[in-house]
C-alpha cells in the first residue's frame, strides 16, 4: 500500500469513527446521566449533600459530551464546520467545552473533599457539609471557572498556520471546498498561509502556554487533589473496617463472659434483650456499609476520571513542539480523535460506574425499575 493510500485509509477511519462513535456516546451519556439524576433525586439520596454534587456532575457530563462531540459528528457527516461560520461560533463552542469539562473535574474535587471531611471529622460533618454549603460551593466554582475562561473570546478564532511554500495549484487541490469546511488558504509571494476554522490565534509559544494553563485547571491540579484524597479515603475505610472488627470481637468476648457469670433464667427468657443487642450492633454496621458503598463509588469515578483526562492533557503539552508536517498529518489527526473519545468516555460511563461500584445506587435503580414506593 502506497503512502497516499495509507493516508486515505487513515482519513476514512477517522471520519467513520466520528460519524458512528460520536452519536453513540452522546446518546449513552444522555441516557445514563438522566437516569443518574432520577435515582439521585429519590428519597434514599435526596437528603445527602453528596447527591447535589452528583446531580450537578451529571448535567456537566451531558453538556460536555454534547458540546464536544456533536460538532465533530456534523463535520464528519456533512463536511460543514459550524465553528468556521464566524469567530463567535468558534469561541462559544470552545468556551462551553472548557467550562463544562473543568466544572466536571472540580465538582469531583468538591464532592471528594466532602467525603474526606465526613470520614476525618465525622462529628462536624453535619455542620460543615449541608445542602446549602453544597449549592454555595458549586455556585462559587461555576462563577470562577466561567470567568477564568472569558479570555477564549479574545484568543480563539480563525487561526493562521504558516507552512512551506506551495504553488497556487497545490493550494486549490488541497482546499477544493474551503467555503464549506471553514478552512482556507491565501497566497502571497508564493508563501502559503493555511487557516484553521477554529484555533488559537498566536504562535506556538502562546499556544503551549495556553494549554499548560488549561491542563493545570482541568487535569493536573484535580489529579493531585483527588489522588491524595482517594488515598485518605481508602486508608480511612481500611482503618474503620479493622476498628469495627476489633470492637465486635471484644463485644462478643464480653457478652460471652457476662452470659457465663449471669446465667439467670430471667435473662435468658427475655427475648427483648437479645433483639436490642442485635439491633445495637446492626445499626453501626449498616451505617458503615452505606458509607463504604458511597466512598467506593466515588473512588471508582475518580480513578476513571484520572485515566481518561490525562492522555489528552499530555498530548496538548507536546503538540506545539512537534514539526508542522507531523501536526498536519492524518495519523496525528487519528491519534487526537482517539484521545478525544477517551476523554469523553469519562463523561459517558459514570452511570455504569455508579451501578458497578455503588450497592445503594443499584438498590435504588432496581426499586425504580420495579416502580416501588420510596420508603
Amino acid at each position: 500500500m502506497s503512502t497516499d493510500q495509507e493516508m486515505t485509509e487513515i482519513s476514512r477511519v477517522d471520519k467513520q469513527l466520528n460519524i458512528y462513535v460520536s452519536p453513540i456516546m452522546v446518546i449513552l451519556s444522555w441516557i445514563g446521566n438522566v437516569l443518574s439524576i432520577m435515582i439521585l433525586r429519590r428519597k434514599a439520596f435526596r437528603s445527602m449533600p453528596m447527591s447535589v454534587y452528583l446531580r450537578f456532575l451529571a448535567v456537566m457530563d451531558a453538556g460536555t459530551v454534547v458540546t464536544g462531540l456533536l460538532p465533530r459528528f456534523v463535520v464528519a457527516l456533512t463536511g460543514y464546520d459550524v465553528r468556521g461560520t464566524n469567530e463567535l461560533s468558534c469561541q462559544f463552542q470552545v468556551y462551553t467545552v472548557y467550562v463544562f469539562t473543568e466544572l466536571s473535574a472540580w465538582t469531583l474535587v468538591i464532592v471528594t473533599t466532602e467525603r474526606v471531611i465526613s470520614i476525618v471529622r465525622p462529628h462536624k460533618v453535619k455542620l460543615l457539609c449541608t445542602k446549602h454549603t453544597s449549592y454555595a460551593a458549586l455556585l462559587v466554582a461555576t462563577i470562577f471557572l466561567a470567568g477564568a475562561n472569558i479570555p477564549i473570546f479574545f484568543f480563539f478564532g480563525q487561526a493562521p498556520l504558516p507552512s512551506e511554500s506551495k504553488s497556487s495549484t497545490d493550494v486549490i487541490q488541497q482546499y477544493p471546498n474551503s467555503a464549506v469546511t471553514g478552512g482556507g488558504a491565501l497566497v502571497a509571494n508564493r508563501t502559503v498561509v493555511e487557516f484553521l476554522p477554529c484555533g488559537i490565534k498566536g504562535d506556538n509559544q502562546f499556544k503551549q502556554t495556553w494549554f499548560v494553563t488549561h491542563f493545570l485547571k482541568q487535569s493536573l491540579l484535580p489529579f493531585v487533589i483527588l489522588f491524595v484524597f482517594n488515598i485518605v479515603i481508602i486508608v480511612s475505610l481500611i482503618k474503620r473496617r479493622n476498628s469495627f472488627k476489633t470492637k465486635y470481637a471484644n463485644d462478643a468476648v464480653k457478652s460471652a463472659a457476662n452470659d457465663a457469670v449471669n446465667d439467670s433464667k430471667e435473662h435468658l427468657d427475655a427475648p427483648g434483650n437479645a433483639d436490642k443487642s442485635h439491633v445495637a450492633q446492626k445499626r453501626p454496621n449498616m451505617a458503615s456499609r452505606k458509607d463504604t458503598s458511597i466512598c467506593l463509588m466515588l473512588v471508582t469515578v475518580n480513578a476513571v476520571f484520572l485515566i481518561c483526562n490525562f492522555p489528552i492533557g499530555i498530548y496538548q503539552q507536546v503538540e506545539p513542539t512537534l514539526p508542522r508536517e507531523v501536526v498536519a498529518s492524518h495519523g496525528n489527526t487519528l491519534l487526537y480523535t482517539f484521545l478525544v473519545f477517551i476523554l469523553y468516555l469519562n463523561n459517558t460511563l459514570n452511570f455504569v460506574l455508579y451501578c458497578v461500584s455503588g450497592s445503594r445506587f443499584r438498590t435504588e435503580l432496581w426499586s425504580m425499575c420495579q416502580c416501588q414506593k420510596q420508603v
